[in-house]
């Protein structure tokens, strides 16, 4: 039979038997009641019986005496199940005493099964760790560190010296985690798990047992294995004092946080900046502020500068280097001004300053600080903004006193030249040449009526009557008018806001201005294009206000007249609202049209704006206040008089002779009964001594000794149910608030003709 064959027919309780005669520690089997049963050869060698001679003896028979209650102990353990292993002096057959290590439990048939080790060998290591402590401890002694021995639990087994306030005798057999503070305890475990499992070294620092003044030290600690074979039967523990160094770091570290305290109260940052022979360059010291300054951290830019050059302003970078240069080959202090550029398109002013100094190697290091100046440059270039702002203001007020004070004479004369030119016309045959003369005569004086009227706009001294109105309302009774105005190759893009709040404002004067922003939007395309009328209700904040000084914050509804034109540079963008200044070639403007726009718009309370760029197109955005309450006023065209002949009688006061001579024909000659005054002492006069009474008043606002709404006061009491309709071509007046026209007045705006006057007296009559 082959030798598989055999193996396979071993039963296995010859396997069993071979495994426990060949097992080197000693296997005891007793019954319950502790009688040996079975022993192996190992367990008679141990305890120097002959084979097979301790079967039938007794579990006392082999403890020593000392020990034999706690065999009854331990049995009674083992009868209920229990695992034991535990260390007993044996009695071998001489009489001698030996140490072993019995782990015991009970067999499945009820037997007790009792694994015998014996503890001479561990002994014997024990005594030669102690025996080499012994030869240690002398060379030890007079080591610098702390060397100590600990096993697995952490026990002390030798220690050379340690902290005055302790001996060694002390410490050997305590526990070495009781020296340290309990936060420190795991990562001592941790060290010695290491050492004890794998046999690597380890390293770590830690606070020691307090000293005589209750101070604890501090220690680097190198842990490291005491083996035998390849067995760690112990770690070896090598102290050294760190608590200088600890110090030394402590109050660097003091030192750094007080310079970090310092430079974070400096606006900006504060670094060393070091330009290298070689060309690179780096901050070796950058304080927190580089977050702000640079958006970067003192990390990034400790050993290479690359990051902060990266977001320098294109314009400036070739200005920073020369600087840096310049300063790096003289010696003198470094500063400037520039830009830098982030990857946002954020663009931010800085300001640095520094001083330089050689280092050993030819390096050049810098010392400063860089401060973020960008508020600084906004407020210089806000307050040049509104010095230009005050200079336009003075120039518009100065405009405006002369336009105010020419056009109380210049519209006298216009209107006395408008008066006795379209008279002339009534007398003057339609076929005769002279009135083609009169025709040109009369429209030139209406274009210098225009002028005016204008000049008294851009001035905000145009006479005016506000109302409460609906834009979106304007708009669209102005949509067919505005599309015969930009033709057929535009495109009109109407935009209203649904449910748009309401704006009080004179409604021609509005009109005006819709009108103008089309016709310049018309003008600044050419060939095809597209003009966006948008209305939209908005909110002004602070920031827009500071910009715009005469501007107050709050709710606006807002009129965009935005373009696809040619756009205007900045420079022309900036001038459009001066009086005078056009881009178009001469004889095709007058410049007056926006600077009518803007007065107007500043006459309501609001504010216009222009956003343009070249080749971009224009948009004209006009803001006015929304108004608080009201309805809006229908506006229809109203019924023309039927005649503006009657028969009533009218009391005429005028300063001006020529104004009343006109004034005078062009009434008479329509029927009324005319009576004149020069000025408001002369007409209480003549009043007083008619018998008849006089139906309406027209008087001039302004005139010597009694100006004309004293007059019309005074004249009520003479006369009940008078009519007044007053005339004026100056803003500065009893009648109008800064060209605000007061409410329930009956107006005539200077200059007009006979039949403007005619068929104002027969509205004014018939109403």
């Amino acid at each position: 039979m082959s030798s598989n064959g055999s193996r396979a027919g071993v039963r296995p309780e010859e396997y069993f038997r071979v495994l426990v005669e060949q097992a080197a520690d000693g296997i005891f089997i007793s019954t319950e009641e502790g009688v040996y049963v079975e022993v192996n050869a190992s367990g008679h060698r141990l305890l120097g019986y002959p084979p097979g001679e301790l079967v039938g003896k007794r579990i006392n028979d082999i403890v020593s005496q000392p020990d034999l209650h706690r065999v009854e102990v331990a049995v009674a353990g083992l009868l209920k199940g229990e695992v034991q292993t535990e260390e007993w002096v044996m009695r071998r057959k001489d009489g001698s005493l030996i140490d072993t290590e019995v782990t015991a439990q009970r067999l499945s048939n009820g037997r007790l099964l009792g694994v015998v080790r014996d503890l001479r060998p561990r002994r014997t290591i024990e005594e030669k760790v102690r025996a080499s402590e012994a030869q240690l401890r002398s060379i030890l002694q007079t080591a610098p560190d702390i060397i100590m021995a600990v096993d697995r639990a952490g026990k002390i087994l030798f220690i050379n010296r340690t902290v005055p306030s302790l001996s060694p005798a002390d410490v050997v057999g305590t526990i070495c985690y009781d020296y340290v503070p309990p936060e420190s305890r795991p990562r001592v475990e941790a060290a010695l798990n290491k050492v004890f499992s794998t046999g690597m070294l380890d390293e770590y620092e830690v606070e020691g047992p307090p000293g005589v003044d209750g101070v604890r030290g501090w220690s680097s600690v190198r842990a490291g294995p005491l083996a035998e074979g390849d067995r760690v039967v112990a770690a070896i523990l090598c102290a050294t004092d760190v608590s200088a160094r600890r110090n030394d770091e402590a109050r660097i570290r003091e030192l750094a946080s007080r310079l970090q305290k310092i430079s974070s109260q400096i606006p900006g940052m504060v670094y060393q900046y070091k330009l290298r022979p070689d060309g690179t360059s780096c901050f070796p010291y950058a304080s927190e502020g580089i977050r702000e300054i640079y958006r970067v951290s003192p990390d990034e830019v400790r050993e290479d500068a690359a990051k902060v050059f990266a977001i320098l302003h294109p314009d400036d970078y070739d200005g920073i280097v020369e600087s840096i240069t310049a300063s790096a080959r003289t010696m003198r202090p470094w500063q400037y001004e520039y830009r830098v550029k982030f990857p946002n398109g954020d663009v931010r002013w800085l300001y640095g300053s520094s001083v330089p100094e050689s280092e050993p190697g030819g390096a050049i290091l810098w010392h400063g600080f860089i401060a973020d100046i960008s508020a600084r440059k906004e407020a210089d270039r806000m307050k040049a903004q509104l010095e230009e702002q005050l200079r336009q203001s003075q120039k518009v007020e100065s405009i405006g006193k002369l336009a105010g004070g020419v056009a109380h004479d210049f519209n006298n004369l216009l209107t006395s030249m408008m008066g006795f030119v379209e008279l002339a016309l009534m007398e003057t045959p339609p076929e005769s040449r002279a009135t083609e003369y009169l025709a040109g005569a009369l429209e030139s004086a209406k274009r210098g009526a225009a002028l005016t009227q204008q000049l008294l706009a851009f001035a905000r001294k145009k006479i005016v009557r506000p109302e409460v109105i609906d834009l979106n309302e304007v708009l669209h009774r102005m949509a067919s008018l505005i599309r015969r105005l930009v033709g057929e190759n535009l495109e009109l893009v109407l935009m209203p806001a649904p449910r748009l709040g309401l704006v009080k404002v004179d409604v021609g004067s509005m009109e005006q201005v819709i009108m103008n922003l089309v016709v310049n939007a018309r003008d600044a395309i050419s060939g095809t294009g597209r003009i966006t009328l948008e209305t939209q209700d908005v909110v002004l904040d602070e920031e827009y206000c500071r910009a715009h000084v005469e501007t107050a914050a709050g709710e606006y509804v807002m009129l965009a007249v935005s373009d696809t034109g040619v756009g205007m540079p900045p420079e022309i963008a900036s001038r459009v609202f001066e009086p005078f200044f056009t881009t178009k070639p001469v004889g095709e403007g007058t410049g007056l049209g926006l600077a009518m726009c803007h007065g107007i718009v500043k006459q309501a309370g609001g504010n216009i704006s222009v956003y343009s760029e070249a080749g971009a197109g224009s948009s004209f955005r006009v803001y006015l206040p929304r108004a608080v309450g009201g309805r809006p006023v229908a506006h229809t065209l109203a019924p023309r008089p039927s005649s503006a002949t009657g028969h009533e009688t009218i009391l005429l006061v005028e300063d001006e002779h020529m104004i009343l001579r006109v004034a005078r024909e062009a009434l008479s000659g329509l029927g009324y009964r005319v009576f004149t005054a020069g000025d408001g002492i002369q007409a209480l006069d003549m009043v007083s001594r008619m018998s008849e009474p006089v139906h309406l008043l027209i008087t001039d606002v302004v005139m010597p000794r009694m100006g004309g709404r004293e007059l019309a006061t005074q004249l009520a009491r003479l006369c009940p149910g008078l009519r007044v309709l007053f005339s004026s071509g100056y803003t500065e007046n009893a009648i109008v608030d800064h060209g605000v026209l007061d409410e329930g007045i009956n107006f005539l705006q200077k200059p007009y003709t006979p039949m403007t006057l005619a068929r104002r007296v027969r509205e004014v009559l018939d109403r």
